[in-house]
């Protein structure tokens, strides 16, 4: 559940220069405020990384790259989205 205030939601675009900020401090950070769910857009790799709270630590859904689709566990109007469309 989220925190109060807290998007269900972040998507976060992934570049060279800020990816290991991405993946820890923003990480954690979003954890503390109760996201509960957070997408990694590596756009040099072109995948998704879908990671979901459970207990205060988000568990990796997957990496999923062009040519498969994902689904948000926490968006019900997001059906499935086509990975090759996030880089679109």
């Amino acid at each position: 559940m989220p925190g109060p205030g807290a998007p269900d939601l972040v998507i976060e675009v992934v570049i060279p220069r800020t990816a290991v900020y991405d993946r820890t401090v923003k990480r954690e950070a979003y954890a503390l405020a109760g996201v509960a769910e957070y997408w990694l857009v590596d756009i040099t790799d072109r995948t998704v990384e879908v990671l979901s709270l459970k207990k205060n630590t988000y568990l990796s859904e997957g990496v999923f790259r062009e040519q498969t689709s994902l689904h948000s566990k926490v968006v019900l109007t997001i059906a499935e989205v086509a990975v090759e469309q996030v880089f679109a």
